[in-house]
């Protein structure tokens, strides 16, 4: 698993549990303590609402370029990930940036 697969679990972990108000102490697994203190300290931020993060998905790189799969799809996050530039942000330029960059122009 990519270190951006594991961020979006995470991301949409603490999503649900902010949602159905839940702790870390209901989940049903026994994960790493590590682990399971970062999301505790996620929901922290988060239950204070100093944390705002925006997701983007393979369904948002597919807008852009129909013809992707799914694993075109997620390279291109991936490459959004290791090259994004926190002064510009990730948009849609961004994301066409990105599939061009990597699979070139569609005509």
């Amino acid at each position: 698993m990519s270190r951006y697969e594991i961020n979006y679990c995470l991301k949409d972990t603490i999503e649900l549990l902010k949602l159905f108000k839940m702790s870390v102490d209901n989940l049903p697994f026994s994960g790493s303590p590590v682990l399971i203190n970062r999301i505790q300290n996620e929901l922290e931020y988060l239950s204070n609402n100093e944390t705002l993060f925006d997701t983007w998905n393979i369904i948002d790189v597919r807008e852009r370029r129909e013809s992707l799969t799914d694993e075109q799809c997620k390279e291109v996050l991936l490459y959004i990930e290791n090259n994004a530039d926190c002064n510009e942000g990730i948009n849609w330029d961004f994301i066409d940036h990105a599939i061009e960059r990597l699979f070139g122009e569609e005509y």
